[in-house]
């Protein structure tokens, strides 16, 4: 029989404490395992979980287990069929992977509900992380068309996209060249700057040239958003300047009928800027409305440059031989139109004559002359002689002024009867001008050369009234005559000239009534004037006249300075002139010996007050007349 040992209660106590601990131990170790956060048995350690997380579609999501145990190896893998089954992610765009980190650049919605987790291995076991799920939410597609907008200091303008209700819109500027972008601000003129049109301010002003606009669209149920590049740049230019005084070059040419000319403008564009050219010409004389556009041919070449050449260039009718010519620069499809001040293009006139001058005839010792008329532009004229060789030579006149359309010859005498004239009229354009010869008949009668019957009709004198003359005489309607002087004589030696008539066109009878003429035999004829300033005279008419007094008042009644005492003398005599008013005050007086016939003396009245005045006239011969002056 096998006997049993008692230990010793001490030892049981020793035992069961042992157990106690290697129990506790135990628990310990199995606690630590339980509540690892990866992994709850053996393998790597992980610092966390990667976390799901929802992105909108273009953006870079990340995730992460925080850290992995030291020297295990790791990898990320898959799920494209919600954890089902798993593939390696690899480290190729649009993944980058580092030990703990995967990164997706610029996911897209592909990847929507995709599963991601990452596996740790060593020598202790594999653990695996929890699985992340990503949602990707599509970002709204912008616009990637560019254009830059070209418009005129002052004009307008603006963007636009298509239009779509979920989206919300924002326009940005930017006015540094991109570096920075700033939402538009209505407040600076701009309008629609959160919708899908924008429009810019309603006068561009020179300072938003080099402007660039983008925008942004955001989807209005995810705030997924998208922002475009730059789409437009703006150009706004100024106009182009003609540098003062701003006028083409030549300004103001003169050019023959046919002749060639050419103008040149310099405008300077905005900068960068190319600039298109049109010249433009109308009549001096037209409206601002009557410019038109030339186009090269025969004439006109360069019309579309800034130099224009004109090639034998006539005046149209209607035109006055002078045009207006400017040029207009402007920037092609956008405009800004600057035009030029109009240069003055001038195309002179040929000379002509119409109609020809006419042969003189005249008295000895009368005066003469030839008178032309000429069209052109800034025409001279030369007058020729043949000297008396019946035009066989002809040499210019150098005795007298030749160089006008009269030629005055003065007092011509019979030394030159026979001679012949004419006139050369020219200016910068050929040919010249030259009359038809014409000859001067100077006829060497004695006394008074009196006018051809043929050219006067008819010249007489006759009472009107009680102390007047009426005088008339009628010419043929080709006489050329510049005016007839109607002179009176007392003796029919010494004639005075009382009045001048001019020649009217088409007017062949003429009259005038000597109102003041002299007591007694009253001597009248006619001087006249041709046009070439030749005179002759009419054959002398006279009248009987009683008239009362010597004296009369010419005017009367006048408010002038002065006024005429008309005296009319029997014979030689010393006559005596005063002047009184009402109450007899003398104010002034002169004495003169005057022959027979008739005189006007000068009577000063200019210091005298307005009212009646008495002008006293007598004769050494006691013969007195007293003259009512009214003064006004």
């Amino acid at each position: 029989m096998k006997t049993l040992t008692r230990y010793p209660t001490g030892v049981y106590l020793h035992l069961i404490l042992k157990i106690i601990i290697s129990v506790l131990w135990l628990l310990c170790i199995a606690s630590a395992a339980f509540s690892s956060p990866v992994n709850k048995f053996a393998g790597p350690t992980l610092g966390q979980n990667p976390a799901s997380v929802t992105v909108c579609s273009g953006s870079t999501v990340a995730f992460t287990v925080g850290s992995v145990t030291a020297g295990a190896s790791t990898v990320w893998q898959m799920s494209v069929n919600s954890g089902a089954t798993w593939t390696t992610v690899p480290n190729a765009a649009p993944y980058t992977i580092t030990t703990v980190t995967l990164t997706i650049s610029a996911i897209s919605t592909t990847l929507n509900g995709n599963m991601y987790r990452l596996v740790a291995t060593n020598a202790t076991g594999t653990t695996t992380s929890g699985a992340a799920t990503v949602r990707v939410n599509a970002s709204p597609a912008v616009s990637s068309t560019t254009h830059a907008s070209f418009m005129c200091v002052g004009g307008t303008g603006g963007l636009a996209v298509d239009p779509d209700a979920t989206l919300a819109y924002q326009w940005q500027v930017s006015t540094d060249n991109g570096t920075s972008w700033n939402n538009i601000n209505p407040a600076d003129g701009y309008s629609g700057s959160t919708t899908n049109s924008l429009t810019y301010p309603a006068s561009v002003p020179l300072s938003m040239n080099g402007y660039l606009i983008r925008y942004s669209d955001t989807v209005k149920a995810t705030g997924c958003y998208t922002t475009s590049i730059a789409l437009d740049t703006l150009h706004v230019l100024s106009s182009p300047v003609f540098t003062a005084p701003g006028y083409p070059n030549p300004i103001n040419p003169s050019i023959c009928p046919g002749g060639n000319v050419s103008f040149t403008a310099n405008p300077t564009p905005a900068a960068g800027a190319t600039l298109a050219y049109q010249w433009q010409i109308k009549f001096l004389t037209g409206s601002n409305s009557d410019w038109a556009p030339t186009t090269d041919g025969a004439v006109y070449s360069g019309s579309q440059t800034n130099t224009l050449q004109l090639t034998g260039f006539n005046a149209a009718p209607g035109s006055n031989n002078r045009y207006s010519i400017r040029l207009v620069a402007s920037y092609p499809s956008i405009g800004c139109a600057s035009v030029s001040n109009p240069a003055t293009l001038t195309v002179r006139t040929l000379a002509s004559i119409a109609p020809q001058p006419k042969d003189t005839t005249v008295c000895n010792n009368a005066k003469a002359g030839f008178s032309v008329t000429a069209t052109g532009t800034n025409i001279n004229y030369q007058w020729q002689t043949d000297n008396g060789t019946n035009g066989a030579s002809w040499a210019n006149i150098t005795d007298v002024a030749s160089n006008l359309p009269v030629l005055d010859l003065g007092i011509v005498t019979t030394a030159k009867n026979g001679y012949k004239y004419r006139v050369i009229v020219s200016n910068l354009c050929s040919p010249p001008a030259t009359s038809d010869p014409k000859t001067l008949t100077v006829l060497a009668s004695g006394g008074v050369c009196s006018v051809l019957s043929s050219q006067l009709l008819s010249f007489n004198v006759q009472k009107t009234g009680s102390a007047e003359a009426g005088i008339s005489w009628k010419i043929d309607p080709q006489y050329a005559v510049k005016y007839f002087s109607v002179q009176r004589s007392a003796d029919g030696a010494r004639f005075m000239s009382i009045a001048q008539i001019d020649k009217e066109n088409g007017k062949t009878s003429y009259g005038f009534t000597d109102k003041t003429p002299g007591s007694g035999t009253n001597y009248y004829r006619l001087q006249i004037t041709g046009e070439n300033n030749e005179t002759v005279f009419s054959p002398v008419q006279k009248m009987q006249l009683t008239i009362a007094g010597m004296a009369q008042l010419r005017p009367s009644v006048t408010a002038a300075a002065s006024t005429s005492v008309y005296i009319n003398l029997a014979q030689q005599s010393a006559v005596s002139v005063y002047l009184t008013d009402i109450m007899g005050l003398v104010h002034s007086r002169q004495t003169v010996s005057l022959s027979k016939g008739e005189h006007q003396l000068p009577l000063w009245i200019g210091g005298l007050g307005k009212g009646v005045y008495y002008v006293h006239v007598s004769d050494d011969k006691g013969n007195t007349n007293v003259l009512t002056l009214a003064k006004q």
